[in-house]
């Protein structure tokens, strides 16, 4: 199997392309402006989640100057399933890594157990996992907090030791995607759930390797809040939907992170500490 060997560097930026562009060449396209935009920002790593169709020839295209992968894998391995696409299948045209539990996904029939059998079959496959989580609705009782740890925990359920350094986290607050303010979720609850992720990683995994995992928010994320949510939330980077299609919307994403230090909010102070 092919191994993980391409390196990444903070933060990370990925987007999800979904189901476009419709044809082969606006593909090749879109590809060139994500390479000339990590020739460009060199201080962070972009990646792209394409239709698994373009994933083989888009590879050699990056020449490795962008990640590239899919949007989701098959629980089957092989046999008569139409339709179906295995993580041995992606792996072997050349993906980096392959989305898995996202909220489209969940939406159509995605099971935590299933969520949980697609992780192990990617890293298994040498890809890294781009697990997706996240409550539909916050309530004020604070119920949302159950519905994160749970589905943290189940997808994840099936690794063990240090395989979870293989997994990309994205925090996927359903209620917040599409949102175009900044108004969705503060930096400070966004932070705040980062805190409460980490802790819950530390109970199932090592502290030293919890805090190695990699976290990305899949919310709502445009040039104008990036900064914010990103450095003062405490996160390692984006998934970006809609945003990502376009090359504007893309580099202004970038431009306001790269070669930024971090912001690390206090929980008790309202005053802001630099990390050392």
């Amino acid at each position: 199997m092919k191994k993980r060997t391409q390196s990444i560097k903070s933060p990370l930026v990925i987007g999800n392309w979904k189901l476009s562009p419709a044809t082969f060449e606006e593909a090749i396209i879109r590809a060139k402006e994500y390479t000339q935009l990590s020739k460009k920002y060199t201080k962070l790593t972009i990646g792209a989640a394409v239709p698994f169709v373009f994933v083989s020839e888009l590879k050699k295209r990056t020449k490795n100057l962008c990640l590239v992968g899919g949007q989701d894998v098959s629980v089957n391995t092989e046999g008569a399933y139409t339709g179906d696409v295995a993580s041995s299948m992606l792996s072997s045209a050349g993906a980096d890594f392959s989305i898995v539990g996202h909220s489209e996904r969940r939406a159509s029939g995605d099971t935590d157990t299933a969520v949980a059998t697609k992780v192990k079959l990617i890293i298994d496959s040498g890809m890294r996992a781009v697990f997706c989580f996240g409550e539909n609705e916050r309530d004020e009782g604070g119920d949302y907090l159950n519905i994160v740890k749970t589905q943290l925990l189940a997808g994840l359920s099936k690794l063990e030791g240090r395989d979870i350094l293989n997994v990309i986290l994205a925090y996927e607050p359903v209620w917040a995607v599409g949102r175009k303010s900044n108004i969705a979720i503060t930096p400070h609850d966004l932070h705040q759930m980062v805190i409460f992720i980490r802790k819950t990683l530390r109970e199932k995994f090592s502290t030293s390797v919890a805090d190695k995992v990699t976290i990305l928010y899949g919310g709502s994320a445009n040039p104008e809040n990036a900064e914010s949510i990103l450095f003062e939330g405490e996160v390692d980077g984006f998934l970006v939907g809609r945003a990502s299609w376009n090359k504007e919307s893309m580099e202004g994403i970038l431009k306001s992170i790269n070669g930024k230090k971090k912001i690390v909010l206090s929980l008790k102070k309202k005053d802001k500490k630099r990390r050392k």
